[in-house]
Order: C-alpha cells, then sequence, then structure tokens
C-alpha cells in the first residue's frame, strides 16, 4: 500500500478534495510500532506508560524493516495487547481507545491466520472477521462525514475480493457487497471495477482462472479493453458452459455479479517503491 503510485493517488485526492478527513483508511493494520508510540505519549500514569514500553520494545525486535507484519502475527501479542487495553481502560471514543481497538482487532485478525496454518479450523474468521472490521471502520469514518444531511460520494481502492459483490471468493460477505447495498439504501449505486493489469510475467492463459477468462477476450488484447458485464448477466448460461470444471460454473455466474466493468490493461509493470526506500512484498 506504500507504493510512488499509491502514495500518488493519495496525495491527488488529498488536493481535490476539501473536507477535513478525505482520506479514510479502513484495514487493519500490519505495523504496531507507530500505534505503540503514540499511545506512549497518551498513557494516563507512569505504570500504564511502563506497560506500553514493555510491548514496544518487543514490538520493535519483531517488526521488519520492509513491508509486512511481524509483531502482529506473534501467538503472543494478542494477549498483550488486550491486557494493555484493560490497563489503559481507557474512555470510549476517545483517541487511545481508537488506537487500542485497531491494534487488538488487528492482533484478532492476524491470530486466525497463523492458527489455521497450524492446523486450527478458524481460517475463515480471518476473511470474514476482517471484511466486518473494514465494515465497521468504513461506517465510523461514512458517520462523520455525513452530517447536515450530506450524503457522501465515495472510491474504494482495494483488492478485487474485497470489492466483490456478494459472497466473494474468501468464503465472507465483502465490502464491495456492502458497498452496494449501502449505496441502494441511501438511494444511489454502485459501480465495481475489476482491474486486469497485463504485465510481462503475466500468463494470460494460466494466471486467469477458467470461470473469468469465459467472458474474456480469448487471447492478451493488445489495447486497452473495457467489459460490460451487466448485459452479459440474462444471457450467462452461454459463457457458464464455457468453463470446462462444472464445479467452477458457479463462480462465473458470481464474477459476471459480482462487478460491473472489466478493464483489462496490457503493458502494465508492477509500482515502484522508491519514495520510500521498501521493498515490493511481492
Amino acid at each position: 500500500f506504500g507504493s510512488d503510485q499509491d502514495l500518488e493517488l493519495l496525495a491527488m485526492i488529498g488536493k481535490l478534495e476539501t473536507g477535513p478527513q478525505p482520506l479514510w483508511g479502513l484495514e487493519q493494520t500490519t505495523n504496531s510500532t507507530r500505534y505503540l508510540e503514540e499511545l506512549r505519549t497518551l498513557a494516563p500514569n507512569a505504570t500504564v506508560r511502563a506497560k506500553v514500553d514493555a510491548v514496544l520494545v518487543r514490538s520493535r525486535k519483531l517488526e521488519p524493516a520492509q513491508y509486512g507484519p511481524g509483531y502482529m502475527t506473534d501467538p503472543a501479542s494478542l494477549a498483550e495487547l488486550e491486557g494493555l487495553q484493560r490497563a489503559f481502560a481507557a474512555k470510549p471514543g476517545s483517541r487511545p481507545d481508537f488506537l487500542l481497538k485497531g491494534l487488538v482487532k488487528s492482533a484478532e485478525i492476524y491470530s486466525y491466520y497463523t492458527r489455521a496454518e497450524a492446523g486450527e479450523p478458524v481460517g475463515l474468521y480471518n476473511n470474514t472477521v476482517r471484511e466486518q472490521w473494514l465494515k465497521d471502520t468504513f461506517m465510523a469514518d461514512y458517520r462523520r462525514a455525513a452530517t447536515g444531511g450530506k450524503t457522501p460520494k465515495v472510491m474504494f481502492k482495494f483488492g478485487d475480493w474485497h470489492m466483490f459483490r456478494g459472497m466473494g471468493p474468501s468464503g465472507a460477505y465483502t465490502t464491495g457487497n456492502f458497498a452496494h447495498e449501502f449505496a441502494i439504501s441511501n438511494g444511489m449505486q454502485a459501480v465495481g471495477i475489476e482491474l486486469i493489469a497485463l504485465r510481462k510475467d503475466f500468463d494470460y492463459a494460466k494466471d486467469l482462472p477458467d470461470y473469468m477468462r469465459a467472458v474474456l477476450p480469448a487471447t492478451p488484447p493488445t489495447e486497452p479493453v473495457l467489459i460490460d458485464l451487466r448485459p452479459l448477466r440474462p444471457v450467462g448460461k452461454q459463457f457458464r458452459e464455457r468453463v470446462s470444471d462444472k464445479a467452477d460454473q458457479w463462480l462465473n455466474r458470481a464474477f459476471v455479479n459480482g462487478y460491473e466493468f472489466v478493464l483489462i490493461l496490457p503493458d502494465s509493470r508492477r509500482a515502484d517503491m522508491k519514495l520510500t526506500g521498501l521493498k515490493t512484498p511481492f
């Protein structure tokens, strides 16, 4: 999320918008250190500050110098952060409360993944609890912005599984589904765009699943292509039958209904990470 192009997009949006908080970060955190550093300054007394310092020491040891989680995936982090939350006893709605809730929920979400990797059947919660967190944080920002009868228009930028309308491939009802239904409740509509970036190292035949390729050009396009999925929905059967694995044919229907448009961009390349000095995790 810290690529040069991502940061340039955020800067552009910040310049275009005149409101007090134009950028809403909905995700859980991958890195605990900056949260803990701020909590140290907000500690109500020396005892709590000492507890923050102890967690901060462990956090700094475990957080990687480059992109990605470290301390948040440590098996002891969730209980440790919950203990810190109890020690703070922060006033609901306060800045410490916001930071501590974010840390605890982030550690909880990561814990489902690491526990599932060890064989515990909790992997689904890594997806469902995460999507719920995205929705909850969105609504907190939306309520702040929707004052005086305003109905804000928003743009989401996420990986495509998060923006899928309906139950996504991860087995969770997605933030994209919520955005569509929430728009309807406000007398508006949402538009979902699946972006497929064709890089030199992208194998069109192997890297795209069969259920997606059934509605895409047979060969990789050499010019940008925009596909409107909406007219395909009433005649979806003929596209589903192109999916060789019958067990995956339902995924084709879900995909056609999951987005309004597909945008294919040939001659794409990976994002740059020069401004931050970070290395891409991919």
